[in-house]
């Protein structure tokens, strides 16, 4: 109710408004996830099938009419798969915005690796794959390092900007 409440809101505005939400993967099944085996749901990550059912996070993207209008997009229907990550960067892209280097890193990732999964799993073409190519590899890596400069660089030194 309270999210209908809001969307009609944002809905009455002239500006445009994008909302994107997601949640949380699967809750909680019961002790080593008796639930899930009791009703059948397969949750073995290393089949394509449980790693999704295992990680799946649904997530929305709403605009209002005004942003609807702009971005010539409806925003209806099933969206990519993707990592959270990639939720901002492709409302960027909707929105004809560059962003940061920071954010077309990542726009540029999200097209050679749309999910970045637990020990070493990636989705790339749709596929749940532990060996990514040769061109993933390498985008891989490039995220990594700059991950780890952005960690190295302004994460640990909060101490020293207070």
């Amino acid at each position: 109710d309270a999210l209908l409440k809001l969307t009609n809101k944002l809905d009455r505005l002239n500006q445009p408004v994008v909302l994107a939400f997601w949640g949380d993967h699967n809750p909680w099944g019961g002790d080593q996830n008796s639930t899930y085996k009791m009703l059948g749901i397969n949750l073995k990550q290393s089949t394509q099938e449980g790693y999704e059912n295992y990680y799946n996070t649904p997530y929305v993207m709403w605009a209002n009419e005004a942003a609807k209008k702009i971005m010539a997009k409806d925003f209806s229907g099933t969206g990519p798969t993707i990592s959270p990550m990639y939720v901002l960067p492709e409302i960027f892209t909707h929105a004809w915005w560059k962003g940061s280097q920071y954010m077309q890193v990542l726009q540029n990732l999200e097209g050679q690796v749309p999910v970045f999964g637990q020990k070493n799993h990636y989705m790339i073409n749709g596929k749940l794959t532990t060996k990514p190519g040769k061109s993933q590899k390498k985008a891989i890596k490039k995220f990594d390092d700059i991950q780890y400069y952005m960690k190295s660089n302004y994460m640990m030194n909060q101490k020293q900007l207070k």
